[in-house]
């Protein structure tokens, strides 16, 4: 909640703008995430089925993308940024954006 408190909703969208950086994802339990872009704009995604073990600490996404970006449908894998050994994977959803007002 502290993510988007302040900020509206707007119609979802199918990929996140190119120089959005998958550093700035915040995992919010196993079947969403959200990516900050900045202290106006947050982008939240409920995944395509949930990718489990993503809330350890040790996790992270990362995204098999055909183009520049992310967009819904890529294929997200649960790798540890220790060993990058992966533990499962997922479907990105849309993204619906959320700006301050």
């Amino acid at each position: 909640q502290r993510l988007i408190a302040g900020k509206v909703a707007a119609p979802p969208i199918t990929c996140l703008p190119p120089t959005l950086r998958p550093r700035n994802m915040v995992t919010i339990v196993a079947s969403t995430i959200a990516f900050v872009d900045g202290p106006s704009r947050t982008y939240v995604n409920h995944l395509r089925g949930a990718c489990d073990n993503l809330a350890s600490g040790f996790n992270t996404l990362v995204t098999r993308s055909g183009g520049s970006g992310m967009c819904t449908g890529d294929i997200a894998d649960v790798a540890d940024v220790r060993t990058g050994m992966t533990y499962g994977s997922c479907a990105l959803g849309e993204f619906i954006p959320y700006t301050r007002g």
